[in-house]
């Protein structure tokens, strides 16, 4: 209360971003609480729009088919502690392969998938570089 009134601004600020936060925890919870209930029969659909959704994908694919880690370890042949660590850390330092190893036992399929290659980009970052060998560098 006395920051309320001492700082109005400022705890309105701590208010709102406390508020997104709760909202954002609450709907995992829910997500959470619908892929736990599912039956592990037939298939689901779940959505990525980048490859940086992939870890979240293997861990909600994991809850819905009502693996646990340990159960989910075993079908892959890697120690339960290697799975949750690499859900732990968003499978940040988990090799390829292992997660191509994941999603197999999980089921997952690629549907189709459209990737945009963006040359602005590339000729963007490209200007960052020494010139290397021979190289002249393309605008």
């Amino acid at each position: 209360e006395v920051k309320k009134t001492s700082d109005p601004q400022g705890w309105q600020m701590t208010r709102d971003v406390l508020q997104v936060h709760l909202e954002g925890l609450l709907e995992e919870v829910a997500e959470y609480q619908t892929l736990n209930s599912l039956e592990p029969q037939g298939a689901i659909t779940l959505k990525a729009h980048w490859l940086t959704e992939l870890p979240q994908i293997l861990i909600k694919a994991r809850i819905a088919a009502n693996l646990s880690q340990e159960e989910l370890a075993a079908i892959v042949g890697v120690t339960e502690e290697k799975i949750r660590s690499s859900e732990k850390n968003n499978y940040a330092l988990t090799p390829f392969t292992t997660i191509l190893d994941i999603a197999a036992a999980l089921g997952i399929e690629l549907e189709s998938a459209t990737f945009a290659v963006d040359f602005a980009e590339v000729n963007r970052l490209r200007q960052r570089l020494p010139i290397i060998g021979n190289r002249t560098r393309t605008a």
